[in-house]
């Protein structure tokens, strides 16, 4: 009998566990670090129907940004190397699984500004611009 009670008190904490665990590692870390006014991100609008890979130009050189799916929007903030000097950026959208891109025109920054890609369904038609501060 007392076997009995104490696998079922067992069995109905563990059944109460599992939701309560889930919903933590559900939850993003409570450690974020802010962004400084010297950090230059860019926004990633894709309004395409493709999933799009995005790279930075610097100096003839890509750095790839990460990867935007069709139909949203990300935030990505550029590694202090891309944001030393004075040099512009160009912005290049590869579509994954095909290929079509687009390559922005040359872009110039400073520190704490958010340059924002808009990728539209005609690629032909994407553009990027930057908006001051944050």
């Amino acid at each position: 009998m007392r076997n009995k009670l104490l696998r079922a008190a067992l069995l109905s904490l563990g059944v109460l566990m599992v939701p309560a665990l889930a919903l933590q590692a559900a939850q993003p870390d409570t450690i974020t670090t802010k962004a400084d006014e010297n950090t230059v991100s860019i926004v990633v609008q894709n309004r395409n129907f493709l999933d799009m890979r995005i790279y930075v130009v610097r100096n003839g050189t890509p750095f790839r940004v990460g990867t935007v799916t069709s139909f949203t929007e990300q935030e990505f903030d550029l590694p202090r190397a891309l944001t030393g000097t004075t040099d512009d950026i160009q912005l290049v959208a590869r579509a994954i699984g095909s290929r079509t891109g687009y390559v922005s025109h040359p872009v110039i920054f400073s520190k704490g500004d958010t340059v924002v890609f808009q990728i539209e369904n005609a690629i032909g038609l994407s553009s990027a611009w930057v908006t001051a501060g944050r």
